[in-house]
């Protein structure tokens, strides 16, 4: 099935869905800087998925995403 929503979108829901599972308080240091792992990763599986066929679109500036 494919989303109807944009990349991005989809990106922060998954990051968001990941950051509440652990609970993370991002108005922490701590919590911050393990929010910021969370959209790398997400990133790079994103990228990963496409190289592998799983995902139709690729991430057009994914540093620019991640940063």
């Amino acid at each position: 099935m494919q989303s109807t929503l944009s990349p991005l979108a989809e990106l922060e829901q998954i990051v968001q869905a990941r950051a509440t599972a652990l609970s993370l308080d991002v108005d922490t240091l701590e919590g911050s800087e393990r929010l910021r792992a969370l959209i790398d990763a997400a990133v790079v599986e994103w990228s990963h998925e496409h190289h592998r066929g799983q995902r139709e679109i690729s991430l057009s500036d994914p540093e620019g995403i991640s940063h």
